[in-house]
């Protein structure tokens, strides 16, 4: 189907999100794998998480040099965009330029992998950015819809080479300044149906007046949307090239 809509429209840009699992666990079912691995010839950019992309690629990572070689056999499949959602690093692998007040052991950061086909090369870039205790619906689902239409602005930009670590930039800095504003919604959420006893949620809650909170704050997020940069503090999100 793709290749189809591909022949029919050169210009189409497919993301494809190897939705498979997360946490050590896959929640399908191990037949989807060679799956994604054929499909993702077609895509133009994929978008696993660090488990997904570990999966994908039979290969594990502890460091960041692990994480630029998983990058490096996802290319192999086809894509020449390679963007891991989530990764886990300790920070010791991490370089300081992109630690962040608040980063740790447990931090996460977004991996970026262009590969340049004409010449071989590829860009790699680590992004850092806050994190927020609570449960999120719809993360996923925003980052890589946002791909879609920030690669398209990059291409709109330099047709012959689009960068994707601008298009990427710009996602993270909608989808975290998003996640903050649920974040401190779910918080004042929480506070009042505890009667001040919590305030916090760290799982999917049984509470139905709880669900909404846990639901992305996409309309109140729209000017966040349209012009990321304006409403990030500096300094909130950093990028460097590897």
């Amino acid at each position: 189907m793709i290749e189809k809509l591909k022949r029919k429209n050169p210009n189409l840009i497919y993301v494809c999100d190897t939705v498979m699992g997360d946490c050590g666990s896959l929640y399908v079912s191990p037949e989807i794998i060679p799956l994604y691995k054929n499909i993702m010839k077609s895509a133009d950019v994929v978008t696993p998480n660090q488990f997904e992309s570990e999966i994908l690629s039979e290969m594990t990572i502890t460091s960041l040099k692990d994480a630029c070689q998983v990058a490096k056999k996802l290319h192999t499949f086809g894509p020449p965009n390679v963007v891991i959602t989530t990764l886990s690093l300790p920070l010791k692998y991490v370089p300081a330029d992109v630690h962040l007040e608040t980063s740790s052991d447990n931090s996460l950061y977004c991996f970026t992998s262009q590969l340049f086909p004409e010449d071989g090369r590829v860009d790699q870039y680590l992004i850092s950015f806050p994190t927020y205790e609570g449960y999120f619906t719809g993360t996923g689902d925003l980052f890589s819809s946002l791909v879609v239409a920030r690669l398209q602005e990059a291409i709109n930009k330099n047709k012959s080479s689009p960068s994707l670590i601008d298009a990427v930039y710009r996602v993270v800095c909608s989808v975290n300044t998003i996640t903050k504003k649920t974040w401190l919604y779910q918080k004042e959420r929480v506070h009042i149906e505890s009667h001040g006893k919590a305030d916090l949620i760290d799982s999917k809650p049984n509470a139905s007046s709880l669900v909404h909170s846990c639901e992305l704050r996409l309309i109140q997020g729209k000017k966040v949307i349209e012009d990321p940069e304006s409403y990030i503090d500096k300094g909130t999100i950093k990028v460097i090239q590897i």
